[in-house]
C-alpha cells in the first residue's frame, strides 16, 4: 500500500480511493498473487476487467465521502451503475476456506 501513497496527497475521496485499490491490484497480481492466491482480490480483478470497479467504489465509497459528488457522478454514469446493479445483485461471492493469511 505504500506503492500508492502519493496517490492520498490529494484527499481521500471515491476517486482516489479508487485509482488507490487499483494500483493495489495491479501490483498484487505482479507480484504478490502466485505466492498468495487470494479469491477476494481476484474478485475484485474481475470487476477491474468487466469496467464495474470504478462504480463498485462510488457504491462503497462515494455516498458516505460526498453525497453530490456520488449523485452527479451517478447521474453522469447511468449504464455503469446499471452494470454494476445488475452484477451485484446476480453474483454471490464466497470466501474460499483457508485464505486468511498473516
Amino acid at each position: 500500500m505504500l506503492a500508492q501513497a502519493d496517490l492520498a496527497g490529494t484527499g481521500i475521496n471515491a476517486e482516489s480511493l479508487t485509482s488507490i485499490r487499483t494500483k493495489f491490484l495491479v501490483s498484487w497480481f505482479e507480484g504478490s498473487a502466485g505466492k498468495y492466491p487470494y479469491k477476494l482480490f481476484d474478485h475484485l480483478q474481475y470487476m477491474l476487467r468487466e469496467g464495474l470497479f470504478e462504480a463498485y467504489n462510488q457504491w462503497l465509497f462515494g455516498a458516505a465521502s460526498n453525497m453530490t459528488m456520488f449523485q452527479q457522478w451517478s447521474s453522469n454514469n447511468p449504464k455503469k451503475v446499471s452494470d454494476f446493479t445488475y452484477y451485484q445483485k446476480n453474483r454471490v461471492f464466497r470466501m474460499p476456506a483457508g485464505q486468511n493469511y498473516q
